[in-house]
Formats: C-alpha cells, sequence, structure tokens
C-alpha cells in the first residue's frame, strides 16, 4: 500500500494494479490499471465482477462484523472483503 500498488488474488486469477486516495475525501480509496492473468477458470464470472467492481470503488468502511466494504461513488456497495483466519 506505501508504494500505491495493489497484489492479490481475484479467486483464481493474480491481479495487480494502482492504489490512489483522494485526501479531501474522507475514507477515499480508487484502483487504477488493474490487470488480472489470463488462467481459465471454472467461474469466470466472479473473476470478471471482482475486477469491474474494482473499477467503480471510490471509498471504503468498515462494518460492525469486521469485514471491509468498498463503495461507489454513489454510495453503493460493490466488494466485502472478510479477513482469512
Amino acid at each position: 500500500i506505501a508504494d500505491g500498488r495493489i497484489s492479490g488474488n481475484s479467486g483464481c486469477n493474480r491481479i495487480t494494479g494502482e492504489l490512489r486516495s483522494d485526501e479531501t475525501v474522507e475514507n477515499s480509496i480508487s484502483f487504477h490499471g488493474v490487470a488480472a492473468t489470463r488462467m481459465m477458470c471454472p467461474d469466470m464470472e466472479t473473476e470478471k465482477n471482482i475486477l469491474s467492481a474494482l473499477n467503480n470503488v471510490r471509498t471504503y468502511g468498515i462494518l460492525e462484523n469486521g469485514n471491509l466494504v468498498f463503495f461507489t461513488a454513489g454510495g453503493a456497495a460493490v466488494l466485502e472483503l472478510r479477513r482469512n483466519k
């Protein structure tokens, strides 16, 4: 995060991209230039949905259950993440 880059796994494929934040907007976060490997996965629809959601993220928050949630500019939740235990 410190270098403004992300990397991870979208279920099957590896993803990388740029992380940005607007200091004038509370909890601002956005992802740019997100790219993924092109392995064939059993559920390509989930892969497509994750990448699409990341492109629309503008802010984040923490839910009562402790999960991280990402929101669009309009305030719609598009991704909810939980920590693996």
